[in-house]
């Protein structure tokens, strides 16, 4: 019987739909306005994790602010955005394809499209499109369009110089080209206008790192300035401060252990904490070139002990333990010398470097 109803059942519909044809559309358009479409979403990756659906809400403290499907904000800092898709994709088609170029592995291709992007983009938008054509350049190799864009975003009303520190470009050619000479003409020409400002500092360590890595002849004569570049705690970042160690380590290069460690003091005495523990790496080596008394090697032990005591979780804590054992060793305190090696080997942050290094000064070790 069930079999003959739904022949039956089958055999009225179709006779229906062919005398009633222009209902189909009626009762199309019934179905498409009843059932839910799926909800369109910005979606946005950061480091470790994604956010399929959500909405891009703005730039507030360098910070993008992002509501999340469960309409949690999610503040996520600009330089830690791995990629974002932009919803609708008509109006933000040339966004989405140059997030995908760089995903791709071709940012150079992404480059011409943010550029287009950004002819139409308004409110915080600008700067967004910004701080990403900037990392497409830099990823791309091209110096001068991205130190352009670096200034843009230095300048920019929802970005500026806390943002800036975090994005600075980092891809800087081994050699000195024409597109080297346009970035640094472009960052003095910035530097000379903005000397009072709060943004020069960053300035001027970009253009001694591309110097620097470009084997300048002017970076040498920036290496001091640099090293003593007073740089805001809200503009400290592992960019800047890796840019002022090297300049730190070439200014203490030529000088005497007691030259080197007199100015180590007096940077000591107002240097960023991100890289305090490399500063005290650098007085402590100083001391200990230098020591030929008992008293001169245990002042340098004390000065690497100052890193483990203040930085006990990081990895530097386990080089100052490998040199304090160095001091030890050299004051025939062998047990001391022993027990800091193993502590190194040990340390949860040690270097794989480090560790060889204690590990065979261990095994060298009488007894």
């Amino acid at each position: 019987m069930s079999v003959q109803r739904g022949t039956r059942n089958a055999r009225c519909s179709a006779r229906f739909l062919r005398l009633f044809p222009s209902v189909i559309p009626v009762i199309a358009a019934w179905v498409a306005f009843t059932v839910p479409l799926p909800l369109r979403a910005d979606q946005l990756e950061i480091a470790g994790k994604r956010y399929p659906r959500g909405k891009v809400i703005g730039i507030e403290s360098g910070e993008l602010r992002f509501r999340a499907e469960d309409s949690t904000m999610v503040a996520v800092p600009l330089a830690d955005v791995v990629r974002i898709y932009i919803d609708p994709i008509g109006e933000f088609a040339d966004f989405n394809a140059a997030e995908q170029f760089v995903a791709d592995g071709a940012p150079d291709k992404a480059i011409a499209r943010y550029e287009r992007q950004l002819r139409t983009g308004d409110e915080f938008w600008p700067d967004l499109i910004r701080v990403r054509l900037l990392r497409a350049c830099d990823l791309a190799g091209q110096i001068d369009k991205a130190v352009t864009y670096y200034l843009r975003v230095l300048e920019g009303e929802f970005t500026g110089p806390v943002v800036a520190a975090r994005v600075m470009p980092d891809r800087i050619p081994g050699q000195a080209t024409s597109l080297v000479k346009q970035a640094v003409d472009q960052l003095e020409r910035s530097a000379t206008r903005n000397e009072s400002d709060e943004r020069r500092p960053l300035l001027l360590l970009l253009k001694y790192d591309i110097l620097r890595r470009t084997g300048d002849a002017r970076a040498a004569a920036m290496a001091p300035i640099i090293a003593e570049l007073p740089v805001p705690a809200k503009l400290s970042s592992p960019r800047t401060g890796a840019i002022q160690l090297e300049a730190i380590r070439a200014a203490t290069k030529g000088r005497s252990p007691a030259e080197a460690i007199k100015w180590l003091d007096r940077v000591i005495s107002q240097g960023d904490d991100a890289i305090m523990p490399d500063l005290l790496l650098l007085k402590g080596g100083a001391q200990l070139e230098s020591a030929t008394t008992r008293d001169e090697f245990v002042r340098a032990g004390w000065t690497f002990m100052r890193v483990v005591a203040h930085y006990p979780g990081d990895s530097r804590a386990a080089d100052a333990l490998l040199s304090a054992a160095e001091v030890h060793e050299r004051i025939h305190r062998k047990d001391k010398a022993k027990a800091l090696l193993e502590e190194c080997i040990k340390h949860p942050a040690v270097r794989a470097e480090t560790r060889a290094a204690a590990e065979r000064k261990l095994a060298a070790l009488p007894g």
